[in-house]
């Protein structure tokens, strides 16, 4: 019988017989590396001129993880809804690091023109083919009810 080369004889049985107290762990110092904003091309915003970071970090500090957790343990973790910039604060952002009006508007329309592309390039793809499986049609121009939508029976051949 051939042996594995991902196990080596006798490894797997001395790992289950070391003491968990002679495993440890040990942290080193963080190092923090600041980025700054910049007008950026993801057309992912859903409107307005998008912003990203540079490639060249501008300042970097390395202080000890435990000095570090010290002075987060005030400060919670922001969630995901606070990160979000509405594009009017994106502009005036954007404006105050020094760019013309006419280069946010200049962006804001590069991305909604990648946008309405991918938009395009979806159609008739898997997305569409999920959106016909309910028939919209009885329920009018009132707003639609879950409840109301009519699933359609979708039959497939078996092989």
């Amino acid at each position: 019988m051939a042996k594995s080369i991902l196990k080596i004889e006798g490894e797997v049985e001395h790992a289950r017989n070391v003491s968990p107290l002679l495993k440890r762990v040990c942290w080193g110092d963080l190092e923090i590396l600041e980025f700054p904003n910049m007008l950026g091309d993801n057309p992912g915003v859903s409107e307005g001129a998008p912003l990203t970071i540079n490639w060249q970090h501008e300042s970097r500090e390395v202080v000890a993880i435990e000095y570090y957790e010290y002075l987060r343990q005030n400060r919670p973790r922001r969630r995901r809804k606070d990160l979000v910039m509405n594009s009017a604060s994106r502009d005036t952002y954007l404006l105050g690091l020094g760019y013309r009006l006419d280069e946010l508007i200049k962006a804001a329309e590069e991305t909604k023109k990648i946008r309405k592309s991918r938009q395009a390039n979806m159609k008739g793809k898997l997305v569409d083919k999920f959106r016909g499986l309910f028939d919209f049609s009885s329920v009018g121009n009132s707003k639609v009810k879950k409840s109301d939508a009519q699933p359609k029976i979708v039959a497939g051949k078996s092989a």
